[in-house]
């Protein structure tokens, strides 16, 4: 796989499948969020998403990822290995400084083209064992919209426990939504 990275990180990418990987978010990536953040989908399914998403959303983002990256890093681009194109991302804010914390909740989106293929549980796995080696996390913890059904089998597939139902956990356009939590620890068997 040959892999331009960015100037930002000078970590490696994660291997996740001979067609695709995970890297820092960068410069060049503003075309693939317009694109992929204009998804009807995509903006129903995340809790703060502009939409629709504008070229202005999409340089702030590029620059917040660019002044915010850190080594290990906490947030990737999915690419192809064919072109390095970004087709979704996934990440966490988690602080490695604050050593109180060991749980960390994370994110993630793929655009149309890549869902329904067992894409999303690859780069879930992939994204655990980085947390956990990594970035010291003891607890990865996902708490989806209770109608995302898709992204619970994706979690599921990735080997993480559903807990259970937290009522009127999200706020979205005025109107309250119930969330499905979803945890993984490193001693849980992967999917």
């Amino acid at each position: 796989m040959s892999v331009s990275l960015s100037k930002y990180s000078p970590q490696p990418p994660i291997a996740i499948s001979p067609q695709f990987y995970l890297s820092p978010i960068r410069q060049g990536d503003q075309d693939a969020y317009l694109l992929h953040f204009n998804d009807p989908t995509i903006a129903k399914n995340m809790l703060r998403l502009p939409y629709p998403y504008t070229v202005d959303n999409a340089n702030w983002w590029i620059q917040h990822r660019e002044s915010n990256a850190k080594n290990p890093e906490t947030y990737f681009a999915i690419r192809r290995s064919s072109d390095g194109y970004l087709i979704g991302a996934i990440g966490t804010d988690f602080d490695m400084n604050d050593k109180t914390k060991h749980a960390a909740d994370f994110g993630y989106w793929l655009s149309k083209e890549y869902r329904g293929q067992g894409l999303m549980a690859l780069v879930i796995k992939a994204f655990a064992r980085h947390s956990f080696d990594k970035l010291g996390i003891h607890r990865l913890q996902a708490n989806i919209f209770a109608s995302n059904e898709v992204s619970g089998r994706a979690l599921t597939k990735a080997g993480f426990v559903k807990e259970g139902l937290l009522r009127h956990y999200y706020c979205k356009d005025g109107e309250y939504i119930d969330a499905i939590s979803y945890s993984l620890i490193p001693t849980d068997p992967v999917g």
